[in-house]
């Protein structure tokens, strides 16, 4: 039996790469998620520079240092997915399909999205607030959707090795 479980446990990738899979999975989700919600906010009528200047924790309305600290969020968030989905995997003895992985990733950007607007933001000043909820719900959704989607790629490609 040992022999088994052992071989078993082969098959998923160690805390650590899932760690890494997560971290890059969220930094391209990250983008994706500035591409949407610049995209929105030009058809807004905001600027590139607004638009991204919102994420700037100190309020200094600085373009690259709001993108710099999305980035690190969205890295960070995707590292605590890449995680949660190899243990909740490993833990159920499956392996998941992409799409499975996706829909994963969606459910997991619509609590972000959750806890950003009922529990992080209603206390804060932070421009993130003046965002339509439509325009912050979606770029949540596409930021679930692709860390899902590069996540799961990289557990498909991890078990072909």
């Amino acid at each position: 039996k040992m022999t088994n479980l052992s071989s078993f446990s082969q098959d998923y990738p160690k805390a650590g790469d899932a760690a890494v899979n997560g971290l890059f999975g969220g930094l391209v989700a990250g983008v994706g998620m500035a591409i949407a919600l610049v995209t929105t906010g030009l058809v807004t009528g905001s600027s590139v520079a607004s638009t991204l200047a919102r994420f700037d924790p100190s309020n200094s309305s600085q373009a690259l240092t709001g993108t710099l600290a999305h980035l690190a969020v969205s890295g960070t968030y995707g590292l605590i997915f890449g995680l949660i989905w190899s243990t909740a995997t490993r833990l159920m003895r499956v392996h998941p399909s992409l799409w499975q992985s996706v829909l994963a990733g969606g459910g997991y950007g619509l609590m972000l999205w959750l806890a950003a607007h009922f529990v992080l933001l209603p206390g804060t000043q932070s421009p993130l607030r003046e965002l339509a909820i439509w325009q912050f719900l979606s770029a949540h959704l596409v930021y679930g959707l692709l860390l899902g989607w590069r996540v799961g790629r990289s557990g498909q490609q991890d078990l072909s090795i």
